[in-house]
């Protein structure tokens, strides 16, 4: 079992830097970007963002409705004083087939009861963690492929520990997403119920101390975006509402592909 030790704020505070970091560069009409909800849009400018300049032009804001404004601005290298605010917006640059793809909510999509322990049979036979992603590292000191585990938040975005890409060359992971099982994983990929993605760039922590464990966290931007049919991106509080009580949480649900209690 791979430990990785942060707290819930210094996992939201690296991925809203590395996220608004990213969009920075998006800074022109039209250029993809990263809604707070996770989901993926577009920059346009606020005048024609509907929804977002409906909500600028209110006299009254509730709590959270400016983090709100500040993130889609921020998304598309913008702020409050630009002439010419270009926002995030989900809706205007997405066709009418690609927006059928794009989840209703983050998340599982069935309910289910959580289990606390890895214990003996504890398997996701019905993939409800369908946000799991499975990476295969090919180390050139080893025949044998490693294992670490993902998770999707955004259509070509993986959250994963530092260590696991640490000093990797892109070209030696694999991605795969949809896995309920391992040995199911070729069976899965023939029939087009897994999906396979390569990296196109690791975004490592930029504190990460490999001899302490330090800051083990990472992002993998994709080579491709995923395809959110059957896979599910999970639920990051990127509009700042987070309770921050669940960082003093003791229990936590563990998801990975591995040897449980049993030794299975």
């Amino acid at each position: 079992m791979i430990r990785v030790r942060f707290s819930v704020l210094e996992v939201l505070s690296f991925l809203l830097l590395s996220l608004v970091v990213l969009a920075l560069g998006q800074q022109q009409a039209n250029q993809p970007c990263i809604l707070p909800n996770g989901r993926a849009g577009r920059c346009i400018q606020l005048e024609n963002c509907t929804e977002i300049a409906w909500l600028v032009n209110r006299k009254v804001l509730y709590p959270g409705e400016p983090q709100t404004i500040t993130a889609v601005l921020s998304a598309c290298g913008s702020d409050g004083d630009s002439l010419d605010p270009i926002v995030c917006c989900e809706a205007p640059a997405l066709s009418p087939a690609r927006k059928m793809k794009l989840p209703v909510l983050c998340g599982t999509t069935r309910e289910h009861q959580p289990t606390y322990r890895i214990v003996s049979d504890a398997t996701d036979d019905d993939n409800v963690h369908v946000w799991a992603v499975l990476l295969e590292i090919n180390k050139t000191d080893s025949k044998t492929p490693a294992r670490c585990a993902g998770t999707l938040i955004q259509e070509r975005f993986v959250l994963t520990a530092a260590h696991c890409v640490f000093k990797l060359p892109k070209e030696n992971i694999k991605l795969f997403f949809g896995v309920s099982k391992i040995s199911k994983l070729q069976q899965c990929l023939v029939l087009g119920e897994c999906q396979e993605r390569g990296a196109a760039e690791f975004i490592i922590h930029p504190e990460y101390n490999p001899h302490a464990r330090a800051n083990d966290i990472a992002l993998i931007w994709l080579n491709n975006t995923v395809d959110l049919d059957s896979v599910v991106p999970a639920c990051l509080p990127l509009n700042y509402t987070l309770d921050e009580s669940v960082s003093h949480e003791t229990r936590v649900h563990s998801v990975g592909w591995g040897i449980n209690e049993s030794g299975e």
